[in-house]
């Protein structure tokens, strides 16, 4: 199992994090595709309470992989995130469910955020990939894990610019 925990500071609440970024669907449509992902779809969001259930359908570039890793995959590699946010602990968890490999690869993930000096959060991101396919399985989880590291310093630098644009600094 490869693990790795990504830490990115922003200029709003923990609240308007979650709530205007993570279960947003329009903030979603934006990441994705600011992130170069040919295909995002947002799948559902249910609120209730002071949980919501979160599903997303993404189809990440497959360029960078290992041509090996490739073969194994195949062509058109998509995976489903279903995530839950509870408000009271201001926690998202979520699993992926790739549609490659099916049992063979389990990652889950965490984000929660810490108040900052000053004001402001930093968000934690943390990751969890066990990919159990003889010879190869350790290196999917690092290129997952190098993906994902990527793919969170550029969604923080766009996040940064999403709250500004849309006057959510220091909400």
């Amino acid at each position: 199992m490869a693990t790795l925990t990504v830490a990115h500071d922003y200029d709003c609440s923990a609240s308007t994090f979650f709530k205007k970024c993570v279960l947003s669907r329009s903030y979603n449509e934006e990441l994705y595709a600011s992130l170069g992902f040919p295909r995002f779809e947002w799948l559902e969001l249910r609120e209730g309470g002071r949980r919501s259930f979160r599903k997303i359908r993404v189809v990440p570039s497959t360029g960078q992989l290992p041509a090996a890793v490739k073969k194994l995959v195949g062509e058109g590699l998509s995976y489903i995130e279903e995530g839950t946010f509870d408000e009271d602990a201001m926690r998202f968890e979520f699993r992926v469910l790739p549609s490659a490999l099916g049992d063979k690869a389990d990652v889950t993930g965490r984000l929660w955020c810490t108040a900052r000096p000053g004001g402001g959060v930093v968000r934690h991101a943390s990751f969890d990939s066990r990919v159990k396919v003889f010879g190869v399985g350790g290196i999917i989880e690092e290129k997952m894990l190098e993906n994902y590291q990527r793919s969170f310093d550029a969604a923080a630098r766009f996040t940064r610019g999403y709250l500004e644009r849309n006057g959510l600094l220091g909400v």
